[in-house]
């Protein structure tokens, strides 16, 4: 654990990751991610946390115990969340650059991001960075079925995929705005 993230390495088994990934597969589409202010060449699907619920819950509930005791952030309850479903492909060579996760909106900010890695086999390229006074990777979330928690108003970006095709689920958590 670092002051900014939190990583469980092989939480999710592969038997698991295929049963989130076939539901999201089945799930309606609620649009595309558009990124604000930087460049971005995945393919994003994104979807209602309702979807996958009953899948999920109990990775959310661990998530919300750890903002408890590590973050301390007051966060909405995980009911109306919407999803992004990211598709990184060697093939375009997708990427995301630098970027914070923020809201737009005036009643909430976005606390924490969740990134659960959802590929079914490995991938090369595609490693995560945090910047925090110098670009930092995430070592050891590369892995299908780790999951990393960290604060959204962190610098981060996935670098280009050199083989194979990572997929990644993001939620994320939101509070009350800070004034």
């Amino acid at each position: 654990m670092r002051s900014d993230y939190w990583l469980w390495e092989n939480k999710i088994s592969i038997k698991e990751i295929k049963e989130i990934n076939n539901k999201i597969k089945n799930s309606i589409s609620l649009g595309q991610d558009i990124p604000a202010s930087s460049f971005k060449n995945a393919e994003v699907k994104i979807i209602e946390y309702s979807n996958i619920q009953s899948l999920m819950q109990s990775y959310i509930k661990n998530i919300y115990s750890i903002n408890e005791q590590i973050f301390g952030y007051n966060l909405y309850p995980p009911f109306f969340f919407t999803c992004n479903y990211n598709t990184y492909d060697f093939k375009q060579k997708s990427e995301y650059d630098w970027h914070v996760d923020e809201s737009q909106n005036h009643v909430f900010d976005i606390k924490l991001t969740a990134i659960f890695n959802l590929s079914e086999k490995k991938y090369e390229g595609g490693e995560f960075s945090l910047f925090k006074n110098k670009n930092s990777i995430v070592q050891n979330f590369n892995k299908p079925g780790d999951i990393l928690l960290f604060k959204s108003y962190v610098p981060h970006k996935v670098n280009p995929i050199l083989k194979g095709i990572r997929n990644t689920l993001t939620i994320f958590l939101t509070g009350p705005r800070l004034q």
